[in-house]
């Protein structure tokens, strides 16, 4: 097609242009497959790394993400390296791994636009995956978590540095995620569920550390907001 000016443009939406983009990189990179058994070892790994970078809710640097998901560093880091033209992942080890634009997870969760069954991430899905691995971190959480040895220690007065040391980033983002992740999974409170299991064996551990972490306003509102997860008359986790 050409504009009134006679200069040749693109017939296609920009967004079918992007979407063409996306779909070439990813092609890109899951031809190193030789095999069907390779490519479903790496659509598997792509759903869980990239897949979870996608759907956090705040980015996280490779160790946390490593210890979050419960693989080695090694293999997040192999898979990252595929995807630098759409993560931007920091020379800096601290420094968090994030998306370069919005777009590309738009265009991975959805399955009009990301039609291949090997790329597409269903968010829902990975929100549940999250939501148990949070769990699973917030497990070490315990009282006195910091060893303080005082119950009147005001929070202001604890070193950052040492409430980094006692709860890592991967906790810190388990302390605040995971009722969202809950919710993104559309996840349904049951009595012998996993959630019913850590709010009755770990609800003050967790409170303490939103308390250190001075995130207890946030923390009230995630209790407020967890109960309407509950399915009355049958508090049951699906």
């Amino acid at each position: 097609d050409r504009d009134v000016t006679g200069v040749q443009t693109c017939a296609l939406p920009i967004s079918a242009v992007i979407d063409a983009m996306y779909c070439q990189i990813l092609k890109n990179a899951f031809r190193m497959a030789k095999t069907e058994s390779d490519r479903k070892l790496l659509v598997t790994s792509f759903r869980k790394v990239v897949g979870s970078i996608v759907v956090l809710f705040e980015p996280l640097a490779v160790s946390a993400l490593a210890k979050l998901l419960a693989v080695l560093e090694s293999e997040v880091n192999y898979r990252l390296h595929q995807f630098h033209s759409v993560l931007d992942v920091p020379q800096d080890r601290p420094a968090p791994v994030r998306l370069f634009h919005l777009s590309f997870r738009d265009y991975l969760v959805s399955h009009n636009r990301c039609n291949d069954e090997d790329f597409y991430v269903d968010a829902k899905e990975r929100h549940k995956m999250l939501t148990h691995h949070c769990l699973r971190l917030m497990s070490a959480l315990r009282e006195d978590i910091c060893g303080l040895k005082d119950p009147g220690s005001l929070v202001t007065k604890v070193e950052p540095n040492v409430i980094s040391s006692h709860i890592p980033a991967e906790i810190q983002y388990a302390c605040r995620y995971w009722v969202g992740h809950a919710e993104g999974a559309e996840m349904v409170l049951l009595d012998d569920g996993p959630i019913c299991q850590f709010v009755q064996e770990h609800l003050l551990h967790w409170a303490e550390a939103m308390s250190l972490m001075r995130k207890f306003p946030e923390g009230i509102s995630m209790v407020t907001r967890l109960e309407g997860l509950a399915d009355v008359g049958n508090i049951r986790v699906r």
